[in-house]
């Protein structure tokens, strides 16, 4: 991806210290950072970039699943569910996928779109600009439980 013109990034609730550690321990190319508090997924629902969904956390209304999840109770704030954006310097929507947890993906573990597939539908749309419209991701493979979405 580098020389392509492309930032990517990871986003997450976890502490940057602990960000850090996987970053490292990961052996990453991309630079990870913690968000604990949701700003960056605040700002992409304000502008109308993406919405992300939250689950769990002060004030929510989830279902119970979610309050007493093991993982998600850890978190103040909740846990923001996994999400892709891509988009252009100029702020062009290529792509944006955010997951809508529910019983039938296993409260947002599985049906996330393939990343290789992405790149490789974004690549197209980088190649033949005069298509404005952002891809489809329901045309996209997708991936069962666990797979890694990263916002771009």
């Amino acid at each position: 991806m580098q020389g392509k013109g492309v930032a990517l990034f990871a986003v997450c609730a976890q502490p940057q210290e602990f960000v850090d550690q996987i970053e490292t321990d990961l052996g990453l190319t991309f630079s990870c950072y913690s968000d604990i508090t949701h700003k960056l997924r605040n700002y992409l629902d304000t502008e109308h970039y993406i919405t992300v969904k939250v689950s769990g956390g002060e004030g929510s209304n989830d279902s119970n699943f979610y309050k007493v999840h093991p993982e998600i109770k850890k978190y103040k704030y909740g846990v923001v569910q996994p999400a892709v954006l891509c988009i252009t310097k100029e702020k062009k929507v290529l792509f944006a996928w955010a997951i809508d947890p529910s019983a039938m993906n296993i409260g947002g573990a599985s049906d996330r779109p393939v990343p290789t597939d992405i790149w490789q539908a974004v690549m197209q749309k980088l190649n033949n600009p005069t298509d404005e419209t952002p891809i489809d991701s329901s045309q996209l493979r997708v991936h069962g439980a666990r797979s890694i979405c990263t916002i771009i």
